[in-house]
């Protein structure tokens, strides 16, 4: 056993680790995405792989959410502009 090493920590656990000893490390994400706006009360527009949309959940976790749920209908192949709609119009 060893202790992860984080070379970047974005929230909480999420980050850029690997461990010294056996080579354990973070996989290459399938997808990037990155605010445009701040995550605020109000909402945030952020762009996934270079497609911008916006949500109106509230704070940074509302928007990793968001990103969770557009990342997870691409997996599941499902149409990025249907996709689109239900996380800009979910409260």
């Amino acid at each position: 056993n060893a202790t992860l090493f984080f070379a970047r920590t974005y929230l909480s656990h999420l980050g850029h680790y690997r461990c010294p000893r056996c080579g354990f490390a973070r996989p290459t994400p399938d997808v990037g995405a990155y605010a445009r706006t701040g995550a605020g009360a109000g909402g945030s527009t952020f762009a996934l792989d270079g497609v911008e949309t916006s949500t109106s959940l509230a704070g940074t976790h509302g928007l990793y959410n968001a990103v969770a749920a557009l990342a997870a209908a691409r997996a599941l192949r499902l149409p990025d502009a249907l996709a689109r709609d239900v996380v800009r119009t979910t409260r």
